[in-house]
């Protein structure tokens, strides 16, 4: 069992250049925020979560984030923050983790 649990990160290595990419395509400022990539997931259900969990992060990106004009004008920072926290955590698992990942575009 041990051998098929792979960190979450795995995941989300292509997510950072879909921020990047989307932030120049919308015009927004976006910051993404990943925590706890070392938690640990079946291979089978990281591969399941990788393109909805892409969706989302767009669906997050196009409809749920103000433009930064708008942001600005409503008193919020500039820069959007979109956060990935791991999906699964158990409350008493020495796998919880703090490691931030960020990729500010």
């Amino acid at each position: 069992m041990r051998t098929r649990m792979q960190p979450i990160g795995t995941a989300w290595q292509k997510l950072p250049r879909v921020v990047r990419d989307l932030s120049g395509e919308l015009g927004k400022r976006i910051e993404l925020v990943m925590t706890g990539s070392e938690t640990e997931l079946d291979r089978q259900v990281l591969d399941a979560i990788k393109d909805p969990l892409t969706h989302m992060l767009r669906n997050s990106a196009d409809h749920g984030l103000e433009g930064t004009k708008v942001r600005i004008a409503a008193g919020k920072a500039s820069t959007a923050r979109s956060a990935c926290p791991p999906f699964m955590r158990a409350a008493q698992s020495p796998l919880r983790s703090r490691t931030t990942a960020r990729a500010t575009t």
